[in-house]
């Protein structure tokens, strides 16, 4: 740990010291350490980051000659895994040998993917993509003539099994017709294929039996399917032999065999810790972990000769290079911004008490508040302190990628990226810049008004992507279709009737494949369901015992619409209007301080969910605005239940306002437009509903429910709307038990 240059360490002391506090003891390397280099460089792009990295390297790799050892050891340290392609790719463009590491996990480890595929052949007979990497893979070596035939084998089988599932009354043309239907169903297996290849002058002799040899492993494997977990992972790995492959590996024996033992750990865990789990339970927790984890942790990572190893500062502790480059250096790249780092608002997080580590934790405490005002205060330094400390553990982060060369050290940084805005020098850059001790070689300075050289521009080496893709003849024959019936209503469009590509439409009318029959087939039965609606006069349903309020509001506008929705229930297609709204209500909760302490931008799924974000700022400022916002409501998201006679109504009011006469205001905002004439009458049954519950809720007589007022805020508009005539209680009882119960 000690070895590592004079000038490196001095580099380093001034980090250390902010970690250690006031009256730390600087950092000082060993007697006979020699002279070590460190340079730093500011540049405009990432893309000249990464060529200037290139450059340097290629000059330590020909003209360093005292490589400890003997052997060249170098490795570029980034913060995040998004910056490794580019500088990997620099590199290699130099003529450098590059070992990428640790970038997509323990999964992604040829030798654990192996034997994954094999859990998902044993587990699914649709796995054919996994078996297709095992046949293809160094076991067997199938070529691409053999799979092909595999997959002719397996087509054959599935028009087999749907020929047997045919209905046997079925005959002549009718019948042809629904065979094709039934054909279409049956998914060709390779697996299936697998157990029954058919005749072996279909393959070549060695894949003819390669293949039987592989159907066989796999007959064996499956009657021990009834193995511990951590038994059959390790069966598996015997039977594909992956343990005589990884000690086969230059150099990479250990390595190869710690990571198989990983596995074998995780499966053995995994059994422990959820008793009665078989393999399938397995796979979708290699699934999570595949997508939360980055694919779990490898077990070992060392450091290799003769190449340039590429990877993360977190994969870089507890190892040294000779030469070591620190990329990446800027505002919210190293540092990284501090994202979801306060258990107040992020829901994933453990609460900080909690924790094992709370002691040296800030802690958010509210003792003594007398205001809300306060505990807004106390919050916003909780946040600080926070911030503050995620910063120190980036700087400790910087300590460990800087301390990792024991000749040299490169670190650099540049201000253009992907962005629309230049990203300022990391913290730990420009303090490695002001010592005396670091080589600048270029220090990028930006200029007014200046734009990101990489915008807009644009390789000319490839046509756009054709945004129909596969597709396009799929959509050219339904336009010939469509043409075709409107030349028969007497309406032959554009193209006459004669048309512009008769050979196309010939091609749509003689080689139609059997998905588009089926399609063709389920359009004539949408076609006829809806003139069969059309055809029904009157459709009587129960109304259910339980109803929403936009279900009362339903009734009131549209039986008939009500009716068909309950008749057939199906999903709400997602709307904007409707992500917009859901978004300014979760606004509204948190700047009246209720019980969400959730920010929006922290909800799951809330990028997704906005659909443009400057929408949501407009309504803020619309809010703003109106007299609304300088009130404070009594209530906010009150939810309710109430009867009306023989059926429930649930429902829940957006906010309640107390008057300075007693009286109170339930109001409802609205992010759309103000409506008019008869919808705007349905609406007022959702204002007559709150204003009923609110009533209710507080023992307000019917007598008094004047005392009660509703109204909507149209938001965007900046009108408030307050229905004169609203039902009362039993006019609303009529409405909803009118129907048959």
């Amino acid at each position: 740990r000690w070895r590592t240059a004079p000038r490196l360490r001095a580099a380093a002391t001034r980090v250390a010291a902010e970690l250690r506090g006031p009256g730390a003891l600087p950092l000082t390397a060993r007697p006979e350490a020699p002279a070590g280099r460190v340079l730093a460089r500011y540049s405009e792009s990432v893309a000249d980051e990464a060529s200037w990295l290139a450059q340097q390297l290629r000059a330590e790799w020909d003209g360093r000659r005292d490589w400890t050892g003997g052997q060249r050891t170098l490795a570029v340290l980034v913060r995040k895994r998004s910056g490794i392609a580019l500088i990997a790719q620099a590199l290699r463009e130099a003529g450098l040998p590059v070992e990428v590491v640790d970038i997509g996990g323990l999964l992604t480890l040829p030798e654990i993917a192996d034997v994954r595929a094999m859990l998902q052949v044993l587990a699914d007979h649709n796995a054919g993509g996994s078996l297709a990497r095992l046949l293809t893979g160094a076991r067997w070596r199938i070529g691409p003539a053999d799979l092909v035939a595999l997959h002719r084998r397996a087509g054959v089988l599935a028009r087999q099994t749907g020929m047997s599932l045919r209905n046997p009354e079925t005959d002549g043309a009718e019948g042809a017709g629904q065979q094709t239907e039934q054909d279409e169903r049956i998914e060709p297996s390779l697996i299936e294929a697998l157990d029954d290849l058919g005749e072996a002058g279909d393959y070549s002799p060695e894949g003819y039996r390669r293949l039987a040899e592989c159907g066989h492993l796999l007959r064996r494997l499956r009657r021990r399917l009834d193995l511990p977990l951590p038994d059959l992972v390790a069966e598996i790995e015997r039977a594909l032999g992956l343990d005589v492959e990884v000690a086969a590996g230059p150099g990479a024996e250990q390595a190869g065999r710690a990571n198989l033992d990983r596995f074998l750990d995780e499966a053995a865990r995994f059994a422990n810790d959820r008793a009665g789990a078989g393999v399938s339970a397995f796979l979708g927790y290699l699934r999570a972990a595949e997508a939360e984890e980055y694919g779990l942790k490898p077990a070992t990572l060392e450091v290799l000769p003769d190449r340039v190893q590429v990877l993360t500062v977190h994969g870089a502790k507890g190892l040294e290079w000779d030469v070591v480059a620190v990329a990446g250096l800027v505002v919210d790249g190293f540092p990284d911004a501090a994202k979801n780092h306060d258990w107040a608002t992020a829901p994933a997080l453990l609460p900080s008490p909690l924790r094992g580590d709370a002691g040296d934790l800030p802690v958010l405490a509210f003792a003594g508040c007398q205001h809300y005002g306060d505990a807004e205060v106390r919050i916003a330094e909780h946040r600080t302190r926070l911030k503050q400390r995620h910063l120190t553990e980036e700087r400790r982060l910087a300590y460990v990628a800087f301390t990792r060369a024991r000749k040299a050290l490169y670190a650099c940084g540049a201000a253009w990226g992907a962005g629309s805005k230049p990203r300022p020098a990391s913290p730990f850059l420009e303090e490695l810049r002001e010592s005396a001790d670091v080589e600048v070689d270029g220090w990028w300075e930006l200029a007014p008004e200046e734009q990101n050289p990489a915008a807009g521009v644009s390789s000319g080496q490839s046509w756009p992507a054709d945004p129909l893709a596969g597709r396009r003849l799929l959509v050219e024959r339904g336009a010939d279709r469509v043409l075709a019936a409107l030349a028969e209503l007497g309406h032959p469009g554009e193209q006459g009737e004669q048309g512009e590509h008769p050979e196309r439409s010939q091609l749509a009318a003689s080689q139609r494949s059997p998905l588009a029959k089926v399609w063709e087939r389920d359009v004539e039965l949408l076609l006829a369901e809806r003139a069969a609606a059309a055809e029904v006069g009157v459709l009587e349903v129960a109304l259910p015992r339980q109803l929403s309020v936009s279900d009362v509001v339903t009734l009131s506008a549209d039986p008939a619409e009500l009716a068909r929705r309950l008749r057939r229930p199906l999903p709400t297609q997602p709307a904007k209007q409707a992500r917009r709204g859901t978004a300014f209500h979760q606004w509204l909760e948190q700047r009246w301080a209720a019980e969400s302490l959730l920010d929006i931008e922290d909800l799951p799924g809330a990028v997704d969910e906005l659909a443009d974000a400057g929408e949501l700022e407009v309504l803020k400022a619309a809010f703003e605005r109106s007299g609304w916002a300088e009130r404070t409501p009594i209530a906010v998201e009150v939810g309710f239940e109430m009867s009306f006679g023989a059926r429930v109504v649930r429902g829940r009011m957006d906010a309640v306002f107390a008057e300075p006469d007693g009286r109170f205001t339930v109001v409802d905002w609205k992010t759309g437009r103000p409506p008019s004439g008869a919808q705007a009458r349905a609406q007022a049954v959702q204002l007559a509903v709150y204003r009923l519950a609110w009533a209710a809720l507080q023992g307000v007589p019917d007598s008094e429910l004047d005392r009660v007022g509703a109204a909507f805020h149209y938001v965007g508009a900046g009108r408030t709307i307050a229905p004169a005539d609203l039902l009362d209680a039993g006019q609303l009882r009529e409405l909803i038990n009118a129907g048959p119960s």
